[in-house]
């Protein structure tokens, strides 16, 4: 009776403990993405327009269910020529998704991967040059997280590369695994590098 009692003791505390760490982490991450989301809001407005669809941001599966998500526009204030005609404001599209484990970001990662640009077959990871349908981006893909932000490639400017590494800088470390593209490739991968 005492053995049983001690054993569902431990058993209760090891889970307890288990909860309250995936807890933290879950803060810990949303707290990454608010404040580097305040890093830009003297140029940028937050918006939460649903673009699912759009092929703007990444949208999962339904079988891989991240334990927090977050989808945001980060629009610009001011506008720039994007040609000799028209003005545009800058948008960057971001996903942030953590999943309670790295199989769950794993199956994640291989649903992007099947699907990737519109389903142009599926990508091997490091297999590089590629072609898709999709438009400028990168992914950080960390132990359980998801990052990624599109940009739409007509209002390309001198802000993504700048934009881009930050967002690796940020969310990146040195076990992430980076996927990027161009406007309709090619698509390339890489290790986290600073």
């Amino acid at each position: 009776m005492l053995r049983t009692t001690i054993l569902l003791t431990l058993t209760t505390f090891v889970l307890t403990g288990m909860t309250a760490r995936q807890q933290n982490a879950t803060i810990d991450f949303q707290a990454k993405v608010d404040r580097f989301e305040k890093k830009y809001l003297a140029n940028y407005t937050i918006s939460k327009e649903n673009l699912d669809g759009t092929g703007q941001q990444y949208t999962l599966d339904t079988k891989s269910q991240p334990i927090w998500r977050k989808k945001t526009t980060l629009k610009g204030k001011t506008s720039f020529r994007f040609n000799t005609k028209q003005r545009a404001y800058q948008r960057l599209y971001l996903s942030f998704y953590q999943y309670e484990t790295s199989t769950q970001r794993s199956a994640a990662l291989d649903s992007l991967l099947n699907c990737f640009g519109g389903g142009s077959g599926k990508l091997v990871w490091g297999v590089n040059g590629k072609s898709a349908k999709t438009s400028p981006c990168i992914y950080i893909i960390n132990e359980k997280e998801i990052v990624a932000c599109h940009i739409d490639y007509s209002y390309q400017n001198g802000i993504w590369e700048k934009f881009k590494y930050d967002l690796e800088k940020s969310f990146g470390n040195e076990s992430s695994g980076i996927i990027e593209s161009g406007c309709g490739g090619p698509i390339n991968f890489r290790a986290f590098c600073r």
